[in-house]
């Protein structure tokens, strides 16, 4: 029984069509478990969203506050390096009696110079040093005041009689007459003499900007009505408050204490719920509090509720379309696919599928497409490549056709020049007699890179006595570079390249071309630089490429690079770069091949 109802139950789903199938799919992995998954939701969201906003709200909390105790540290780290500095303890200390001009001047350029110091490396906006001592510098009114100016100041006198000497100010708190307190939050600090601990020196002020403080503050701040703010546990210090906001400070502290509430809790005022959380500063005697209204986490509540319903309705809405069309879109163009892909099996590569569409389908097209493309550049590459290797075997035989021919008429020069007495013809013709010899290499394509080098020194030496020593050349060879191979022939069209299009269109027409080599891993890399007239990126971007129009520059090197790509493969070969006027650099990448 049960095996003939599974066999029912498999013939129907066999009957339907693929189409049918794929919208039933549609309706029973999507809609119905996003049915499910809006119902589920709608009972949790209120939980969810309360969590993200409390966790965003918490690290946005955190990061205000680690911004503000660097602030504070900074100020306090700023601080303890000028007083423990010797020399403005002694500076301070000094006796005006014979204090000349000269000294002044001196001590007037340290003080500013370490001050300048200490505002350039740290978050300190001003560093303000009170000295009680008569000297023309006390009077800069920038840096440096006369003590005078703040021995009348309430705040002042507060710390000489409650034995302090240490006090951090919110704006407001310090009142100058050189600037207004509103700006900065500072931090004050009495330099008392160790003669008599009572007695006064100078009085030391750093400040940060107020903006930087309420910048960090706002950061904190993520709701519409949420509100961070920084008190001392008995009133708000920063922003300035009105009276709602003093008011309601007055009464969240009868519920959550002066220094707040370490966690998120919620507390109730004037019958409204808030979210509250608070946090010392570090280096100081002040809390920050931020108050987040409950009003504001419904809001998003129900903003997130309603996006989820009108979601749901609208792919409702249109799923079934969406599967109806798909499918058919889907159905053809695999169809289409199948046949391509079968003509192709057979051989033929003339084959081209229209790419309809962006999804996998669309995507697995045109990669056919590419596929099909790549499979027929590869076999007219190969072609083509084995009629260059044929054509290059022909050349190398060729070059190898009785070189004794060669190299004897050389030698027949080399005795005439001798006979004459003509230096020049002899150092000429051994040049190129063992210039050619390295060439020919007696028909190998491999050699070392000992035998390379001294092959393109040959050449530059026979292109100086041609050019009256017009060029200079300079070698930095790893020594561990002479145990390995290379093929034949690879620096001297890139140097002959140098000489021609590079140092000799120059006014001058000489230049220096260094090479250099050196190994890393199991990579040779050399390079060619030289200080010729160089050239603009868009030839440099050609010159390896198969446009003719480029060929002035780089024939013998589009070949050098071809040979290379095609012994040792398509990631090893040149790469060039140049700077128009300064000259041009050629990198050569090789395997580490031992000769």
């Amino acid at each position: 029984m049960k095996t003939m109802l599974n066999k029912i139950i498999t013939n129907i789903i066999d009957s339907v069509s693929i189409k049918t199938k794929i919208v039933f799919i549609f309706i029973a992995f999507i809609i119905i478990p996003l049915i499910i998954f809006t119902l589920i939701s709608y009972s949790r969201i209120n939980e969810l969203v309360l969590t993200q906003t409390i966790n965003s709200a918490s690290q946005s909390f955190d990061e205000s506050v680690s911004i503000l105790e660097r602030y504070f540290q900074s100020m306090n780290n700023a601080m303890q390096n000028i007083l423990f500095d010797e020399d403005i303890y002694i500076i301070a200390s000094k006796d005006t009696t014979d204090y000349s001009p000269i000294e002044q001047l001196g001590d007037y350029k340290m003080l500013i110079k370490r001050f300048d110091y200490i505002q350039k490396v740290s978050d300190i906006d001003i560093i303000r040093f009170y000295i009680n001592i008569n000297s023309y510098y006390s009077e800069n009114n920038v840096n440096i005041f006369s003590l005078a100016k703040i021995s009348d100041k309430s705040w002042y006198k507060n710390l000489l009689s409650n034995d302090q000497n240490k006090l951090w100010a919110p704006p407001f708190k310090l009142e100058d007459s050189d600037t207004s307190s509103l700006d900065f939050f500072s931090y004050v600090r009495i330099i008392y003499s160790l003669e008599s601990l009572k007695q006064p020196l100078a009085a030391l002020r750093v400040d940060i900007k107020t903006e930087k403080v309420e910048t960090a503050l706002k950061n904190a701040a993520i709701t519409e009505n949420s509100a961070v703010f920084i008190t001392d546990g008995d009133e708000i210090l920063f922003p300035i408050p009105n009276a709602k906001q003093n008011s309601f400070w007055d009464k969240m502290k009868t519920v959550s204490g002066k220094s707040g509430l370490r966690q998120w809790e919620f507390i109730t005022v004037d019958n409204s719920k808030y979210a509250i959380t608070s946090k010392k500063l570090n280096f100081t005697d002040w809390y920050v509090h931020a108050i987040i209204p409950q009003s504001d986490i419904v809001v998003l509540q129900n903003k997130l509720r309603n996006e989820m319903i009108i979601l749901l309705i609208l792919i409702s809405s249109v799923s079934y379309f969406l599967a109806y069309f798909t499918s058919k879109s889907s159905l053809k163009r695999i169809f289409l696919l199948n046949r391509e892909m079968k003509k192709v099996e057979n051989g033929n590569l003339k084959v081209s599928l229209r790419q309809i569409g962006k999804d996998e389908i669309g995507e697995l097209i045109g990669s056919f497409n590419k596929m099909v493309t790549r499979m027929s550049d590869m076999i007219e590459e190969k072609y083509i490549m084995g009629q260059e290797m044929k054509s290059a075997e022909l050349r190398a035989l060729q070059a190898q056709i009785n070189p004794h021919f060669l190299y004897n008429s050389l030698d027949l020069i080399n005795c005439l020049a001798i006979k004459h007495s003509i230096p020049e013809i002899t150092q000429m013709v051994a040049s190129l007699s063992k210039f050619y010899k390295l060439s020919l290499s007696q028909g190998k394509d491999v050699i070392s890179f000992k035998d390379e080098l001294m092959h393109v020194q040959l050449y530059v030496q026979i292109q100086n006595l041609r050019f009256e020593n017009k060029i200079k050349l300079i070698l930095d060879i790893e020594p561990c570079i002479y145990e390995y191979s290379t093929l034949k022939t690879i620096l001297q069209p890139i140097v002959e390249n140098s000489i021609i299009h590079g140092i000799f269109e120059k006014e001058e027409k000489s230049g220096t071309i260094n090479i250099s080599a050196k190994k890393e891993n199991n990579i040779i890399i050399l390079e060619v630089k030289d200080d010729g007239v160089g050239m603009p990126e868009e030839v440099v971007n050609q010159i390896l490429l198969e446009d003719k129009s480029t060929r002035r520059h780089g024939y013998g090197v589009k070949n050098t690079n071809d040979r290379i790509k095609l012994y040792y493969g398509q990631e090893y070969g040149l790469s060039y770069s140049s700077i128009l006027g300064k000259g041009t650099t050629v990198r050569i990448k090789l395997p580490a091949v031992i000769a």
